[in-house]
């Protein structure tokens, strides 16, 4: 069974107020009863209003029932006709929104409508983009097989060549192999030879190698021989030339080692006597000797001799326990490197120090400006 919904409020529409007109169609368009009658109650009784002609005892009836309503209305009381205004107003107030809803609903459908139609369009522009891309992938793809195809035939070729090759390669290795083969041979039957000659070449070799040993050991003996003479006559030629380079004071430098003290203060003086530079390398180690005396005058004979290499032993000596040595020391110090550090020989132990020290620091700094020059 069919179901009627009024075009205006969107009422359902029972069949029998269509069958007893109570419910009308126009135009295609179902009008529920009280639709119909909130239209037609002003205008029932005119003479223009539209009738269909199933709806003529309907019609007298709605008249008839609308005039009794009028006439209930003149006899109620205010409030019930503000009541029936009020309805009548919300009734109005539905039928507007219904016409409203009825013409923005067309206009969603037109709306709607070229949503499809553009959507159509673009799916359509799409399937000839895609028929594009796909006749561009055959192609693509065409060319590459065909690429494909030549490098294949290429690599073919290659392969072809390269077994070719390598045949040859076999070929002449077969060849080589052959003659190796001869060679073996031959080198076979020369060791057969050797084999049967095997004992005289072994008599040979140990008499040979018995003769090498004899000769070795001969050999040896003229080397030890020859070097000896060597040595003895380097020996006597050192001895010449030592007794022909020293100098007149060399024999002076045995007397430093003497036990005596007395001699060897006596050395100290006749080397500072010759006032030769050198001697001042074989006087430094004086100054450590166990009497005061041969210190005492070791000191001061450097200092005479401006004796440059003397300069670390006399900074040494000026720990000396002795006061005598330390200002004999001081005193060449200052006269070979004319530098002054107010050393006092008979000051404090601590104060002392300090000026060794400092002593020490400049020889340090200068010790290569003054040895080099």
């Amino acid at each position: 069974m069919k179901i009627y919904f009024c075009d205006l409020c969107n009422e359902s529409v029972p069949h029998g107020d269509l069958e007893n007109g109570r419910a009308v169609m126009r135009n295609g368009r179902v009008i529920c009863s009280a639709c119909e009658v909130a239209m037609t109650s002003g205008s029932a009784t005119s003479p223009g209003s539209t009738e269909s002609p199933s709806e003529g005892g309907a019609g007298v009836e709605r008249t008839n029932a609308t005039s009794g309503r009028q006439r209930s209305v003149r006899g109620a009381s205010p409030v019930a006709a503000m009541a029936v205004a009020l309805a009548s107003f919300s009734l109005l107030g539905t039928l507007a929104m219904g016409a409203f809803l009825f013409t923005n609903t067309d206009e969603h459908l037109r709306l709607v409508e070229d949503e499809i139609a553009d959507a159509r369009r673009e799916a359509l522009e799409d399937d000839r983009s895609i028929e594009s891309r796909f006749a561009d992938e055959v192609r693509r793809t065409t060319d590459e097989l065909a690429d494909a195809r030549a490098s294949l035939a290429d690599l073919r070729a290659r392969l072809e060549e390269s077994a070719r090759s390598r045949n040859d390669s076999l070929a002449r290795v077969r060849e080589d192999i052959l003659e190796w083969d001869g060679r073996l041979r031959d080198v076979e039957g020369v060791l057969s030879t050797v084999e049967r000659h095997g004992i005289e070449l072994g008599q040979i070799r140990d008499s040979a190698a018995n003769l090498r040993t004899d000769i070795v050991l001969v050999g040896e003996r003229v080397k030890e021989q020859r070097d000896r003479q060597e040595e003895q006559q380097k020996a006597a030629e050192s001895v010449q030339k030592s007794e022909d380079s020293q100098p007149a004071w060399w024999p002076l430098v045995g007397e430093l080692s003497s036990q005596n003290s007395g001699v060897r203060w006596q050395a100290v003086q006749s080397l500072g006597a010759t006032k030769d530079g050198a001697v001042a390398t074989h006087l430094t180690a004086m100054l450590k000797d166990p009497d005061i005396f041969v210190r005492m005058a070791t000191a001061r004979i450097l200092g005479d001799l401006q004796a440059v290499v003397g300069i670390p032993a006399l900074i040494d000596a000026l720990e000396d326990p002795e006061a005598s040595v330390r200002e004999a020391s001081v005193v060449s110090l200052r006269g070979v490197t004319g530098q002054n550090f107010r050393f006092d020989p008979g000051g404090k132990g601590s104060e002392r120090a300090k000026r060794v020290k400092a002593w020490r620091t400049w020889w340090e700094k200068s010790a290569d400006d003054l040895l080099g020059s």
